[in-house]
Order: structure tokens, then C-alpha cells, then sequence
């Protein structure tokens, strides 16, 4: 299985409606969630992106199992499938593949970051 570096599966709007669709009436935790994953999602990136240059396998798979959780509330499935693929290959002793999923992962994180400060705006009018 090898995720596309170069696409995107999920547009913001299609982000949006899969979220308020899913919660409904919960606005307010709604609200609460994308704050907690905002705050921390720059900070998982950054921190896999160390260790892959660090080459700590074990940490690697570690960090993108709890990043695929973070993301698995938010997101339709291009993040969560290459966060997937990363910790994958951190099992099998792959860096050098892991390169271009972070490129396509931080392209992701744009879109799925972009679509969620939308829409916390739109939940706080």
C-alpha cells in the first residue's frame, strides 16, 4: 500500500460537512476538540519530523500511532492513511521511504488545519 505524495483525498468543505454532520447539537465540544488538536497538531508534525531525522524507529511508531489518533476525529482519511503508512514502515525499518509521506502529510495537515479554523470560526459567529 503506497499513499499518493502528491494528492489530496478530502477538500476543507468536505472536512466541514463530515463534522457538523457528525456533531450535531455538540457544537460547543465541537469547538473544544479542533482547539486541543489545533495547539497540538503543529507540535506532533514537527516532533515526527525529528525523529525520522533522528532515525528513532521506535519513537517514530509511537508518535504517528498517537498523531493517527488525534486526526482520526477530524479527517475523512489521506492524514490518518499516511500517518498509517509512516508508523508502518517504522516497524519495518524504513526511513528513507518515509521522506516523501511527510512532505504529502504536511500538505494534508494544510488542508485538514485550514478547513478546521474555518470552521471554529464559523462556530463561534
Amino acid at each position: 500500500m503506497s499513499v499518493n505524495p502528491d494528492k489530496s483525498s478530502f477538500t476543507s468543505k468536505q472536512i466541514q460537512e463530515k463534522l457538523m454532520d457528525e456533531f450535531k447539537g455538540d457544537e460547543d465540544i465541537l469547538d473544544k476538540m479542533i482547539t486541543i488538536y489545533l495547539q497540538k497538531s503543529e507540535h506532533y508534525f514537527t516532533d515526527l519530523a525529528d525523529l525520522i531525522k533522528e532515525q528513532k524507529l521506535e519513537d517514530i511508531k509511537h508518535l504517528s500511532h498517537q498523531f493517527k489518533g488525534a486526526i482520526s476525529n477530524f479527517t475523512i482519511d489521506s492524514p490518518f492513511k499516511t500517518l498509517r503508512e509512516i508508523e508502518s514502515l517504522a516497524k519495518a525499518g524504513q526511513l528513507e521511504a518515509m521522506t516523501p509521506l511527510m512532505d504529502s502529510l504536511k500538505s494534508q495537515l494544510v488542508t485538514l488545519d485550514n478547513a478546521l479554523k474555518e470552521l471554529k470560526m464559523q462556530l463561534q459567529t
